[in-house]
């Protein structure tokens, strides 16, 4: 037996110590003026995923004989502490109320385009207090417009900047906020945005400006790209930290709640950022490589990253055909690329680059449940349930 012993134990050793450069090459990590920066080579988890996400049900429906159920450009959603979920249904200028079953409550805001009480022109973002009130944004005319839990309004402010999507708030009522890439608008029109310009704006509870941060790139004067090549998705955490992912960049960053740079992660891809598209004005850029669609953080503080596991072909391009190329990231809080999961329900992302007032598909992660709005092919809501294996 010992002997053995002495022979298996040099062996597993070995195995070990296998395992463990295995991982450790995985990714580089370094460090530059206190700001963490993780390079990650391959997942953590290999191809066996510690994570799956169990699909629940769909909140929604195309085409029905309930018009509560059937949304038109549905933009955010939110929870209260019951666990009553609410869809801001943008299309059609009201926020609609449902039960944790997905069984319809009842409708908030007047239903109206207008500037009245509870009316709302083009609301774009939504966000729920520890008290229930509801803060919803309009881009047309820079409004928060708070409403109580019944959908009586509050109050309004009017954000002293550019409110766009999608804002979100933090424990103490800031926003946060996109800066619009490539042109900011000033008293006399609009102007280039430059390089020290931030790509997201902090406002407090009254509009009132705090401060701008995220360093945007500079494309040497061409202005397609330097639009393009900044967008970006942002979400916070329940410590009010701050993440955004580049749609056209291989850079996902962690922020603090006062604007500080904490973290930033990359990983290897097979392909490379693009420096050439097709410009057509204000039109599809239907030849760029895209690294994140949208991005949240779980209860457990991983990030969540929906990309494409590869990029569409020439012809899936044209025709706006997607195959199932979709996939959710998975780091965990410190950057390492845990793993990467499929994701069912595609939907046709390319139609969303079809004007810049579309979007992509959305993610947003409440509680232990991650949502997917589709707010234009489909026009639904999907519910998964985040199960750790």
């Amino acid at each position: 037996m010992q002997k053995l012993s002495a022979i298996l134990l040099p062996a597993v050793i070995f195995l070990i110590a296998l395992c463990y450069a295995s991982y450790a090459d995985a990714q580089k990590i370094e460090y530059e003026d206190g700001v963490r920066i993780v390079h990650n080579d391959k997942p953590k988890w290999g191809d066996n995923p510690k994570i799956t996400l169990e699909f629940v049900k769909q909140i929604g429906v195309f085409e029905g004989p309930d018009e509560n159920y059937m949304f038109y450009l549905p933009y955010d959603i939110e929870k209260d502490s019951d666990g009553n979920i609410y869809i801001l249904d943008a299309g059609n200028y009201r926020i609609q109320k449902f039960n944790p079953d997905g069984k319809y409550l009842a409708t908030l805001g007047s239903g109206r385009r207008g500037q009245g009480p509870s009316e709302f022109e083009r609301p774009i973002s939504l966000e729920i207090d520890s008290e229930g009130n509801l803060y919803v944004g309009n881009d047309i005319n820079n409004l928060v417009i708070i409403l109580n839990s019944q959908g009586k309004e509050i109050r309004r402010f009017r954000i002293k900047g550019e409110l766009r999507p999608n804002f979100r708030m933090t424990e103490n009522k800031n926003f946060i906020m996109l800066n619009i890439p490539g042109l900011k608008t000033t008293g006399i029109g609009a102007i280039h945005n430059k390089e020290e310009d931030g790509l997201l704006q902090i406002y407090d509870n009254q509009g009132n400006f705090i401060r701008e941060f995220v360093q945007r790139r500079m494309y040497g004067g061409v202005l397609e790209l330097h639009d393009l090549g900044n967008d970006i998705n942002l979400t916070i955490d329940k410590s009010n930290n701050i993440y955004v992912s580049f749609i056209q960049q291989n850079r996902i960053e962690k922020y603090s709640d006062n604007g500080d740079l904490i973290l930033k992660i990359d990983r290897k891809k097979d392909y490379s950022e693009t420096t050439k598209v097709k410009i057509i004005y204000y039109a599809p850029y239907p030849y760029v490589n895209i690294f994140s669609i949208s991005i949240d953080v779980d209860s457990k503080g991983r990030i969540w990253v929906l990309s494409l596991e590869r990029q569409p072909t020439e012809e899936e391009r044209k025709s706006s055909q997607v195959p199932d190329i979709a996939q959710f990231e998975i780091f965990d809080e410190n950057g390492v690329l845990l793993g990467n999961i499929p994701w069912e329900h595609d939907v046709n992302y390319l139609s969303s680059l079809q004007s810049q007032l579309k979007r992509n598909p959305y993610i947003r992660i409440l509680d232990d449940f991650l949502y997917v709005i589709n707010p234009y092919s489909e026009m639904v809501v999907y519910e998964y349930k985040i199960i750790d294996l």
